[in-house]
Order: C-alpha cells, then structure tokens, then sequence
C-alpha cells in the first residue's frame, strides 16, 4: 500500500515538533532518574552535535512567510 504524500511544510513541522518532544522527554527523564540532563546535553543527544554548531550549519533565516506561520501555529497552540 503506497504512502499517501505529506507536503514538506507539514513534515517539517511535525518532525520539529517531536525533536523538542524528544529534548524535553529527555530532560524530564533525566532528572526524574537523578541524572543530570540540561537542555543543552538534551539537544546534543538529538542532534548528534553541540546544538550551536549544528544551528551555525544548518539553519537559515526565517522567511517573512515562515514567520508568519509560525506566529499562527503559536496562537494556535498555546503553551
């Protein structure tokens, strides 16, 4: 059975939004075991990098659209 084609946009969302499931998952597991897991460390385990460098070879300025759909996703989906 062939998968039914995701738009990119929607795959990126949703890939970004289960890695920073993941980091504070992570984290959370961290100090509920007595592990001590900042966010940083969280990062670096999902990224496989320091998170700086990792944001220094791969993220790129936000688009004016972008923005745009971010500040919507965020007032649709309060914290």
């Amino acid at each position: 059975m062939a998968q039914p084609r995701i738009p990119d946009e929607i795959a990126a969302a949703a890939f970004w939004r289960l890695v920073r499931h993941l980091q504070q998952w992570l984290e959370e597991e961290g100090h509920a075991k007595g592990f001590s897991l900042d966010r940083n460390a969280a990062r670096e385990a999902v990224y496989g990098m320091r998170y700086a460098d990792w944001k220094v070879r791969y993220q790129t300025e936000a688009t004016s659209e972008q923005l745009q759909r971010m500040e919507e996703s965020v007032a649709r989906n309060p914290a």
